[in-house]
Formats: structure tokens, C-alpha cells, sequence
């Protein structure tokens, strides 16, 4: 391509990382694509921010932080099923 070299190389260049997704079953790459778990991580951080509104030190915010971040990772471990793992073994 004349008008772009280089973005046609960038895309080239990691050829197959772009197209890791299709490795995956058909039915798991309408979730691979969005962020929406992380949006509304962020959402729910900045939620639970204003209420406190101000932090009285940095590490007082980084707990909050890594106490709703921990909170999430545990319900999405046990709880929610977000993908079916047992596709990927057949």
C-alpha cells in the first residue's frame, strides 16, 4: 500500500498476535473483544472513589484499588462463568 508503508507494516510485523483470536471456539470471540469487564471495573472504582473523595495518602488509595480488584477476580474465579473452558478441550 502507497499511502500508508507504515502502518501496513506495523500491521505485518505481529501477523499472528492479530490474529490470535481465531484460534479460539466461535462462540468465545464475541467476548474476546471488549473491555467491558474492565470498564465497569473502572466505573466501580470511581464509584467507590467519590465517596471517599479524598485520600488521605497514596497507599490508602492503591488498597481500595487492589481490595475491589481482588473482590472481582474471586467472583469472576468462582462465580461467573464468563467463558466455557471446556470448549477448548475438545
Amino acid at each position: 500500500m502507497k499511502l500508508y508503508p507504515s502502518l501496513v507494516n506495523k500491521l505485518e510485523t505481529p501477523r499472528e498476535a492479530l490474529l490470535a483470536c481465531l484460534a479460539f471456539p466461535l462462540s468465545h470471540r464475541p467476548r474476546l473483544r471488549p473491555t467491558n469487564a474492565v470498564e465497569r471495573l473502572n466505573r466501580e472504582i470511581a464509584r467507590r472513589s467519590d465517596v471517599v473523595q479524598i485520600f488521605p495518602n497514596e497507599q490508602a488509595r492503591l488498597r481500595l484499588i487492589a481490595a475491589l480488584a481482588m473482590k472481582w477476580a474471586e467472583e469472576w474465579a468462582t462465580g461467573k462463568r464468563y467463558l466455557d473452558l471446556e470448549l477448548l478441550y475438545l
